[in-house]
């Protein structure tokens, strides 16, 4: 008996160590990036290197200098006129949304330093996106706009010790480590007037990393890309199948990181894409429109894909046209020309009034399959399915409204935005779901009668449980937030 006891209280010991050793291993203050950057954490000691081009470009495309046709008019409505009252309210809601992000920021501090993210339950680390501190990066901007200067600087300290040249990762995401580092250290470093050197240098290493994937053929960019095959001499080829988000949204990061060092390298790089996707904007099964799906190892861009959408793995592409024409102050057509080769095909294939029993203007993007019978025209079937990812679009078309000379298209930007936000009211819990359908309206008959809708679409489509009316005010949309 007593041997056993001693088993047992050993068994006991040794599973109490292993689970010490477990949690304390997943905490950031003993293994995050900025206290041990060696080892088993990264794979080993093999680490990334630039190696001589093997596809080289005769000549770089250059930024463009021509003026704008006509002035870039401004996208803001004037500014409102405020009373004490609307000041309490504003500065309110301004302390409440300091206060959201304290609590996030703090709680990353404590758990995920140098990590990617944090798990908000357990309190652990995740390393989603290569394990250099993207939440860190990511959050650069956010400290310098809420004033937090101590926090700022000590967080730009602590970026210097990020090592962009080793990763656990077999895969570095080009998209994401674009969007979140290379765009995380260049908004730090132009938010805070350039006082800080070392963002533009973390961002030269991390845009240096990225032009890599490019050395391929065509200069098409590898999405995923095998960091460890490019250092060991292996050949590079654009893959056959990438998401048009992937390839399409790198331009403002690139353009931006040429406008700040001159080397022309980056904007040639993203230049390049544009002129692809331009020349086969075309042909495509839905001229205007990519499908989600791209052949990227192809000049001319071939497509394999009859899916169509501006949700998720498109969403990003679209997006920056209007932003990338702004970047460049109108001196390039090219972004608006690709952006009103789309939008017009987009509003009639895909955009659709939902019906809603308030009878509220609300409308939705939805998603369209191509099919091309052989001898017979293309059929578009669009299915009444959205994205929270959508969401944007709104945003997109009222900016582009306005820098494009489209003043119709602000009505369609509103009634977009009205039923994003609505999607958040109709839910128990004011959260919106993450993809839904909706009861699209019939040719000219939006109104809603019980008898059109069936029990099943009632329990099935979130616009069938919606409230009567939606809150048309601004508040609403800070509830929204405060929801979340």
């Amino acid at each position: 008996m007593a041997v056993r006891r001693v088993r047992i209280i050993l068994a006991i010991i040794l599973f109490w160590l292993l689970a010490s050793w477990y949690y304390n291993s997943r905490r950031s203050g003993t293994t995050g990036l900025f206290s041990s950057i060696s080892g088993s954490r990264i794979g080993g000691h093999e680490r990334w290197k630039q190696l001589p081009i093997r596809y080289q470009v005769d000549t770089l495309a250059r930024l463009p200098t021509k003026k704008p046709a006509r002035p870039i008019p401004r996208i803001q409505a004037p500014r409102p006129q405020e009373d004490a009252t609307s000041k309490d309210e504003r500065l309110t809601r301004l302390a409440a949304v300091k206060e959201s992000f304290h609590h996030s920021w703090e709680g990353y501090k404590k758990n995920a330093w140098g990590h990617d993210e944090i798990k908000p339950i357990s309190g652990q680390y995740k390393d989603p996106f290569g394990g250099w501190a993207a939440t860190l990066v990511d959050s650069l901007d956010t400290l310098w706009l809420l004033g937090l200067r101590d926090e700022f600087e000590t967080s730009v300290k602590a970026c210097d010790e990020i090592d962009f040249t080793t990763t656990m990762a077999q895969d570095i995401n080009v998209f994401e480590t674009t969007i979140r580092y290379l765009g995380g250290f260049l908004a730090a470093y132009e938010l805070s007037d350039k006082q800080y050197p070392s963002l533009l240098n973390k961002s030269t290493e991390v845009a240096n990393l990225l032009m890599t994937a490019f050395d391929t053929p065509n200069r098409m960019p590898i999405p995923r890309f095998n960091w460890r095959n490019y250092v060991r001499g292996r050949a590079q080829r654009a893959p056959t199948t990438v998401l048009l988000a992937e390839i399409g949204s790198l331009s403002l990061e690139f353009t931006k990181m040429s406008q700040l060092t001159g080397d022309m390298q980056y904007y040639d790089a993203v230049q390049r894409i544009y002129d692809e996707l331009e020349v086969a904007q075309s042909n495509t099964r839905l001229p205007g429109m990519w499908p989600v799906l791209i052949d990227a190892s192809t000049s001319p861009m071939s497509f394999k894909g009859d899916g169509f959408s501006l949700g998720g793995m498109s969403d990003s592409a679209y997006e920056y046209l209007p932003k990338q024409y702004l970047l460049l102050g109108g001196s390039l057509d090219q972004p608006r020309k690709m952006y009103e080769r789309f939008i017009d095909v987009a509003e009639k294939h895909l955009l659709r009034r939902a019906m809603h029993q308030g009878n509220l203007l609300i409308r939705f993007f939805g998603d369209a399959h191509v099919s091309k019978p052989p001898n017979a025209e293309a059929i578009v079937v669009t299915t009444p399915r959205t994205q929270h990812l959508t969401c944007f679009v709104g945003g997109m078309i009222g900016m582009a409204a306005k820098i494009f000379d489209r003043p119709d298209d602000l009505k369609v930007a509103a009634e977009l935005t009205d039923g994003c936000v609505w999607s958040y009211s109709g839910t128990p819990s004011g959260i919106g779901p993450e993809i839904f359908y909706y009861i699209p309206c019939e040719e000219n008959d939006c109104q809603w009668s019980d008898s059109r809708v069936s029990s099943t679409d009632v329990s099935f489509l979130i616009l069938a449980v919606s409230r009567v009316q939606m809150p048309q005010d601004d508040l609403y949309h800070f509830e929204i937030y405060m929801e979340l």
